[in-house]
């Protein structure tokens, strides 16, 4: 079935959306809609992704990629960039016999500190954050400002989302990368154990696999994470890699330089949804040598992330 919006990108405009993607002073929702048209571009140029492959490279809901595309198509690059605020005002929050049961439970649980009672205002101000709808939302809201380097915001979102869903796994996985970034290593074990805990035998998608390794390292329990990163070559051994760019990371990790290199390259060919990763020198932390490497910085041409 073809898609509903196609989004197809002149050679103008996809300038002027690399620019947009490496510029610091861009906010987090404008790289995380321009990075996201670059790779729904079915353009002669673009690499013509589908929305389930976009959403989940960019950590959002399909839902924000089918949206982008339609004002992309309806009222062109300005408009897609530029999110207006809806004509319709919001829908009313409904409750359901879960919810209500939550809401309930809060108003006779402890009050906040410094509250002596539960006020209607506090328990409106609860429900917000209780409504199961706003979870994407944080999600998203988190992962953009990590991208952007936000990490005190990203983590903020990723918090709530938790607060929210407790056995939302990658909350806590996202929270403890923000950890990492601002050198808070006991939070980011924290998060990352509580993370595992909630997988079924401790093992989750590659993806998830991949940043728990990655998390153990920079927390530096290294025991940890060789005993993942020999579970994960285990399970490659024995199974097809769905997505190329975990198994290269995981040979990173393990200093498999040739192999890290090897498995960048079926990244690009496989055009894994997590492939925009390999341009984020945010994935190279503790790496940068290999990131500047002859090796990795000729994959960056043929991504087009170099000039």
């Amino acid at each position: 079935m073809k898609p509903r919006y196609r989004v197809t990108l002149t050679v103008q405009e996809r300038q002027e959306l690399e620019t947009l993607t490496k510029t610091a002073k861009t906010s987090a929702k404008r790289f995380l809609y321009a990075r996201s048209l670059l790779l729904c571009d079915a353009g002669p140029q673009g690499p013509a992704w589908t929305v389930a492959d976009t959403s989940e490279a960019m950590g959002v809901t399909p839902r924000t990629i089918e949206h982008l595309k339609k004002r992309f198509v309806e009222g062109g690059l300005a408009a897609a960039l530029e999110r207006r605020q809806p004509e319709k005002p919001p829908r009313e929050v409904t409750f359901d016999g879960a919810f209500e049961a939550r809401l309930i439970a809060l108003a006779c649980s402890e009050t906040p500190e410094g509250r002596r009672r539960w006020t209607v205002r506090l328990l409106a101000e609860k429900a917000v954050e209780l409504d199961p709808v706003s979870i994407s939302s944080l999600h998203n809201l988190g992962w953009v400002n990590f991208l952007a380097g936000n990490n005190e915001k990203s983590i903020e979102a990723f918090v709530k989302s938790v607060e929210l869903h407790p056995n939302f796994t990658w909350g806590y996985i996202k929270q403890a990368l923000g950890y990492l970034n601002l050198k808070k290593f006991d939070l980011a074990l924290q998060a990352t154990q509580k993370a595992e805990s909630l997988l079924k035998d401790g093992w989750g998608s590659e993806l998830i696999q991949e940043v728990l390794i990655f998390n153990y390292l920079s927390a530096g329990q290294k025991a940890k994470a060789d005993s993942l990163i020999n579970r994960f070559l285990d399970y490659a051994s024995k199974n097809t890699v769905k997505d190329a760019f975990t198994l290269s990371c995981v040979y990173r990790y393990k200093k498999d330089y040739v192999k890290a290199l090897e498995w960048e390259e079926k990244t690009l060919q496989q055009r894994s949804p997590s492939a925009y990763l390999l341009a984020l020198p945010s994935t190279y932390v503790g790496y940068e040598d290999f990131y500047k490497s002859e090796g990795h910085q000729k994959i960056l041409q043929k991504m087009g992330a170099l000039k």
